[in-house]
């Protein structure tokens, strides 16, 4: 704001014409006081009706702008990303996630995750080929059962004495059609509709009980969820364009792209909106650059108009051109340096600038781990616990670690926590299976991390099969979040870590710390099945850290994959290592130890039996599996139960299993044979 005073007259010139008269007062040489006076404005001319001592009058004048070419790209650049980043993208998106709960309610398979699973009266004939993989939109074969929920799918038949008499046996009704369809809600709908000609209200129990989302499935199967998202999309983009003006073309009936948007003049009617010039919607009319009157020294060049009357646009010279190269691109190729590297984490202080590396091979991971400062028994394998759309690399994971710490600890945490706070895992498995460098492997995670030291902690970014606001989230927390790449990187991980630490232990975050399921799989039960590896951890002990390496030269596994042979030739048969290797030496003999004829014929009798068993265990566990995937209402404490009922049945299974295999050796290396026909084993 700006003042003029004037002396004993009632005209005041301004010196120059004012935006706004915010106030004009005058005083008399009588009295100590300015009062506000009636006054007439031309251009810059201030004339009162009477003249006084002393006149003062305060306005406003618009400022002339120099003009900077830069400064003016660089404002309209930043205006630019921001415009980009709200609009009716947030709209767009939350529909696009809801169409993706939709689809996967409709072509998820949960019956391909076991073979013979049946579910809404279907039965899978086959299961996921790729492993660790829970629900799947892949496909699923399944075969219709006489079991379909509310609805009578067998049939009677006329023929039954012709029957009777081709095939030699009493014929009844309850035929039953060979319906094969694809083992998802889509597939099921399908064929209840076309083969049994089915009402909507009566397949809707089959829908809910084949689908991942149950809520969701018999409304989704009705829609054309593609078609849905274009017609979205399309409002989105009309609603867009009216926004900025409908500019040239906008209006279009001839569409492009795959959602057939029409054609726009699109970026020159954005950059014209956050200029506040307007934009154009016809050919002849031009956008300027800046709104009002703006000084262009001599030195610099006018840029023109935004739009020009013809239509085009002159955004070269308006909007300056972005750089694509990553800041990360050097002029040359510097080696990475894992000392260096070290030596630069700070912890919770680490600078936004610090690069998490790549491990772009097996080679490389090794030499990590060879070189480490620190002495490393053990390694601990937790998760993310996040949702199928978190791609989060170690920066991420790093910001994150540090936010949740500032707001449990307080702000003065980075400072306190010094080079324990930040990041806690040293490498981050990433969904596309990259191996990524987090805290350096020298520098230990933070106490208060469960067995820090002696251990190198891997961390998935996994946990949840579905995206965030997904309902009834903990139904979906899971092992089967992990990718197949991230299964092969695990795989390799292992390879590198027994290379380089032949005894060394690999354990899981559940195992040591009881308040997480991290990483939603038994890594004991992992690692003897793939590496026929056990461990020297005895978990119920309660462990306060990890084993040292003086301590672990004095511990043998809690149980030996593979007993020892003393005694044997170098070469032998396949039978006789088979033997050697389920029974061992006789400690008092020093000879392979052999079943008598008794003992055999005692286990021809008792592997029976316990087929039988693991039939019945088997069915029990799926059954069980199934029933506590579909239940909505449990709570946290009632799934964590159901969990762990689960995880015995699967463990008493593969006891029993292992009973058979053992007794199915000990009889084939003694000269047994089955006979399929009689269902008994003989010599």
């Amino acid at each position: 704001m700006a003042i003029e005073r004037a002396f004993q007259t009632n005209i005041v010139v301004l010196p120059s014409v004012p935006t706004s008269i915010v106030s004009v007062q005058g005083k008399r040489k009588d009295s100590q006081f300015f009062s506000s006076v009636p006054y007439e404005l031309v251009e810059r001319t201030v004339t009162l009706k009477r003249a006084y001592d002393q006149v003062k009058v305060e306005y406003t004048v618009e400022e002339k702008v120099p003009f900077n070419p830069q400064i003016a790209k660089e404002i309209l650049n930043g205006n630019l990303s921001t415009f980009q980043q709200i609009g009716n993208i947030v709209e767009l998106e939350a529909k696009a996630l809801d169409s993706q709960i939709e689809r996967l309610s409709v072509e998820g398979a949960p019956m391909g995750e076991v073979i013979g699973t049946v579910l809404g009266g279907f039965q899978s004939l086959t299961e996921n080929i790729k492993e660790n993989i829970g629900v799947t939109d892949e496909p699923v074969i399944a075969e219709m059962t006489s079991s379909v929920p509310g609805i009578t799918v067998t049939k009677t038949s006329n023929k039954t004495s012709e029957i009777t008499t081709l095939t030699g046996k009493p014929a009844t009704n309850g035929f039953l059609n060979a319906v094969i369809v694809s083992g998802n809600p889509k597939g099921i709908n399908q064929s209840l509709k076309n083969v049994i000609q089915a009402k909507d209200n009566q397949i809707k129990t089959a829908l809910e009980q084949s689908s991942p989302i149950p809520e969701k499935a018999t409304t989704s199967v009705q829609k054309d969820i593609s078609t849905d998202v274009a017609n979205t999309a399309q409002k989105i983009i009309q609603k867009t364009m009216q926004e900025l003006g409908n500019p040239v073309q906008s209006d279009s009936k001839v569409g492009f792209g795959s959602l057939g948007t029409s054609f726009g003049n699109l970026l020159g009617a954005i950059a014209g909106k956050i200029r506040n010039v307007g934009t154009t919607n016809k050919v002849g009319v031009s956008v300027p650059s800046f709104p009002g009157e703006v000084i262009i020294p001599p030195e610099y060049s006018n840029p023109g108009n935004i739009i020009e009357e013809n239509g085009n646009t002159n955004l070269t010279n308006v909007v300056a051109k972005g750089n694509s190269a990553s800041k990360q691109i050097t002029l040359s190729d510097i080696p990475f340096n894992a000392i260096v590297a070290g030596n630069e984490f700070l912890g919770a202080l680490t600078p936004d600038n610090y690069v998490f590396e790549v491990v772009d091979t097996l080679e490389e991971l090794e030499f990590d781990l060879k070189n480490s400062a620190r002495t490393i028994t053990t390694a601990v394998i937790d998760w993310s616990a996040t949702w199928s759309n978190n791609y989060y690399e170690a920066k991420d994971i790093q910001r994150l670690q540090v936010q949740d710490s500032v707001l449990k600890f307080g702000l003065t945490y980075p400072v306190t926590s010094g080079v324990e706070g930040g990041i806690q895992w040293h490498y981050v498995i990433q969904k596309d299976g990259t191996i990524q460098r987090g805290r350096p492997i020298s520098v230990a995670s933070s106490k208060n991390t469960k067995w820090y030291n002696y251990s190198v902690y891997v961390g998935f970014v996994a946990g949840y099969t579905v995206p965030r606001k997904v309902p009834n989230q903990d139904l979906y927390l899971s092992s089967a979040s992990i990718t197949p790449d991230q299964w092969m990187s695990f795989n390799s991980f292992i390879s590198a870590f027994y290379k380089v630490y032949p005894g060394g232990e690999i354990v899981g975050r559940r195992d040591i710390d009881p308040s997480t399921v991290a990483p939603g799989f038994d890594v004991e039960v992992y690692l003897r099945g793939k590496r026929n590896k056990t461990t020297i951890y005895d978990f119920a002990s309660d462990r306060e850290t990890a084993i040292s390496p003086d301590e672990a030269v004095n511990k043998i596994p809690k149980k030996i994959s593979k007993p020892s042979t003393v005694g044997v030739p170098k070469t032998l048969s396949t039978k006789t290592v088979l033997s050697n290797s389920q029974k061992g030496v006789d400690a008092t003999t020093g000879k392979i130890k052999v079943p008598t004829e008794q003992e055999l014929a005692l286990k021809a009798n008792e592997i029976t039996d316990l087929i039988k068993n693991a039939d019945i265990l088997s069915r029990e566990q799926k059954i069980f599996q199934t029933d506590l995937i579909k239940n909505q209402t449990l709570g946290d404490a009632s799934r964590l139960t159901g969990t762990l009922q689960n995880n015995s049945l699967l463990t008493n299974l593969d006891s029993v299993i292992k009973n058979v295999d053992e007794l199915r050796s000990d009889l084939i290396n003694n000269g047994y044979t089955y006979d399929e026909k009689t269902k008994s084993w003989s010599k």
